[in-house]
């Protein structure tokens, strides 16, 4: 098993600051860099949909 903890830094962060932005922001990385991480963990994790949920604000 892959483990991706930049994906899942981007991940939390999403949750904690409630959008792309404020999640790159407090990384201090672009949110183009933050959409690329959460990607790649869709990727890896075989699933898809962790970024409309984080954009939606529900699972």
């Amino acid at each position: 098993m892959k483990i991706d903890t930049l994906g899942g830094q981007a991940f939390v962060a999403i949750a904690d600051r409630g959008s792309f932005q404020g999640a790159a922001d407090s990384l201090h990385v672009t949110q183009t860099a933050i959409t690329q991480r959460l990607r790649k963990l869709e990727t890896l994790a075989g699933r898809e949909g962790y970024r409309d949920c984080c954009r939606n604000g529900t699972p």
